[in-house]
């Protein structure tokens, strides 16, 4: 199952953030029924369409995975929001008639539905809270450690005041997801494909370089990662056709 888990995913012992922050993400991945994708995305379009007419509150980006095994995923991204604006979306959805729109019109080609509310990490992220809008995405997913569950925020103070120190040349966002499994979700954002290109300079090695002793480097990024069982990753493309009033070029 294909997950964006935004913020980019918040352990079970953490309890959500009540104050009136813009910290929450809101996302949900959309998965067609097989064969019905062009349709699905018309009745997105569509869909979308009405949602403006009932003067909808929320901006949402509507992405597409480029990799994996489910490509045919439209994700509905939304950062961010306060607690009292996801109150308020929950409510104009009942009154406004958008969700029987959508069981009416969009519902018919959905295989399944996912939905992930998370938790942005402000303090440590190098991430604005009005961040221009990114082409693409790469969201890399963090399964944590059952041993590391308490101590791997502190890993992510860690590695982001390093990041900072140097000039880590990259905007950066982490996030944690209310409920599901403990994972920690990094996005970085990016306006051409080409800026995911291997560059010469990694974080290992600019590290080696402020800190002159690459030994001491190479310690601080193997005490990051043994916070981490495994990781996934993906890449997220604005998808023009559902962003029609959106003017980006994504095809480069």
């Amino acid at each position: 199952m294909m997950r964006l888990r935004l913020a980019l995913c918040l352990l079970c012992l953490w309890l959500p953030n009540t104050s009136v922050a813009r910290n929450l993400i809101d996302a949900w991945i959309v998965h067609p029924i097989p064969g019905q994708r062009g349709a699905l995305k018309q009745a997105l379009l569509e869909h979308m369409a009405y949602r403006e007419s009932q003067e909808e509150e929320y901006t949402w980006l509507i992405y597409t995975p480029m990799l994996g095994d489910n490509v045919s995923a439209v994700l509905f991204y939304r950062c961010c929001v306060t607690w009292d604006e996801m109150e308020r979306l929950e409510r104009w959805r009942v009154t406004s008639g958008v969700d029987q729109h959508w069981l009416d019109f969009v519902e018919p080609f959905v295989q399944r539905m996912e939905r992930y509310i998370s938790d942005v990490d402000l303090e440590n992220s190098n991430w604005p809270i009005e961040p221009p809008i990114a082409p693409y995405m790469a969201v890399t997913e963090m399964y944590l450690d059952a041993e590391h569950m308490e101590t791997a925020w502190d890993g992510v103070k860690r590695i982001s005041d390093q990041a900072k120190a140097m000039d880590w040349p990259f905007s950066w966002q982490w996030s944690r997801q209310l409920g599901g499994a403990p994972i920690i979700n990094y996005v970085v954002p990016y306006s051409t494909l080409v800026e995911l290109s291997p560059t010469d300079t990694d974080f290992e090695t600019m590290m080696a370089e402020y800190l002159g002793d690459p030994a001491k480097a190479r310690q601080e990024v193997h005490l990051w990662l043994s916070h981490f069982d495994r990781f996934d990753y993906q890449i997220y493309k604005l998808e023009p056709a559902l962003n029609p009033d959106i003017n980006i070029d994504t095809t480069n």
